[in-house]
């Protein structure tokens, strides 16, 4: 059984026969499992000339190789971004399929040699610095230098310890220079910040907490309208002058609807209330009557009706 791909269709008149055997064969030479015959032929039906086609079979070779490799070292491609999995592949070169099985670990070593280098380039603060070391992807990468295996070591309490020793190995392999106790000290540097860093965020929410806490218990101390009116013993009219003119501050307005309309609820701090002194309301009620009392005399008097300016009082009239 064989695919045909038929190049006299793009105008050459020749045709080029791949047998699946073969396909399959070169898989199976590398130690790899090959792909299914209708996904071979799925590659066959997209490519436009058998150039094309040999360079998705080489495609995915390159591909399944270094997945394999990454395997090795206890890294799964399915846990790394594409982007940063095609970056490995492209950094291993394409000619690594050839090559003997330890040679390939090497060579993706290598890769991710130069990712975790160039990543770590012009970083300076040492938080930003331990967690891109500590965490994957690259704490797998550092960890595959390293003498331990990586799940073992994801498990231990030793990790740092591991990964600064992966880190000084890797970063040698690239002609730099990362001592194992410069890690460790800085390490222990970014833990000390992060666990500072911790103690003011819990710090600053438990504050928070107890001033939500208050205010939730102030609110539910505030007294209404009527609250205020029985403890100044005054007057409903009363109550909205004297809130007018401010001198009954409202703690909060609250707005709501009922019955299609807008309507507000205000609410009075007890403690400002409490300070009032029956002397104090005394006062400002004189004080607003006596405003009344002017305003009274300044209103314009009753214009009398037509004919009345000739009327005369009775007891008033001569005789």
């Amino acid at each position: 059984m064989k695919i045909l791909w038929k190049e006299s269709e793009r105008g050459s008149g020749k045709a080029v026969l791949f047998p699946y055997v073969w396909i399959e064969e070169e898989f199976r030479k590398r130690k790899l499992f090959p792909p299914g015959r209708e996904e071979i032929q799925r590659w066959a039906d997209r490519s436009a000339s058998a150039d094309d086609l040999l360079e998705d079979l080489y495609r995915n070779l390159h591909v399944r190789v270094v997945s394999r490799a990454l395997a090795e070292l206890g890294i799964n491609r399915k846990n790394l971004h594409p982007e940063l999995f095609s970056s490995i592949v492209e950094r291993a070169g394409r000619g690594i399929i050839d090559l003997p099985g330890p040679e390939i670990v090497n060579r993706v070593k290598t890769a991710l040699a130069a990712l975790v280098s160039e990543r770590l380039y012009g970083q300076s603060d040492p938080v930003s610095i331990y967690l891109l070391l500590t965490n994957p992807p690259f704490s797998l990468f550092i960890l595959s230098w390293s003498d331990a295996k990586i799940e073992s070591s994801l498990r231990s309490s030793k990790i740092l310890g591991q990964i600064a020793t992966g880190l000084e190995r890797l970063m040698h392999s690239q002609g730099g220079s990362f001592q194992k106790t410069t890690s460790l000290q800085l390490f222990r540097q970014a833990r000390a910040l992060l666990k500072a860093e911790k103690k003011r965020r819990l710090d600053s929410e438990k504050a928070q907490r107890e001033r939500d806490k208050a205010y939730r218990f102030w609110i539910r101390s505030l007294w209404s309208a009527q609250d205020v009116r029985r403890s100044l013993s005054i007057r409903p009219c009363e109550l909205e002058d004297w809130v007018k003119d401010g001198r009954i501050p409202v703690a909060i307005r609250i707005e709501f609807r009922k019955w299609g309309q807008t309507q507000e609820k205000r609410l009075f701090d007890p403690e400002v209330i409490g300070a009032f002194t029956w002397k104090m309301v005394q006062a400002w009620r004189e004080e607003r009557e006596q405003k009344k009392r002017e305003k009274r005399k300044k209103r314009p008097g009753i214009p009398k009706k037509n004919g009345d300016t000739d009327r005369m009082d009775p007891k008033k009239r001569p005789d």
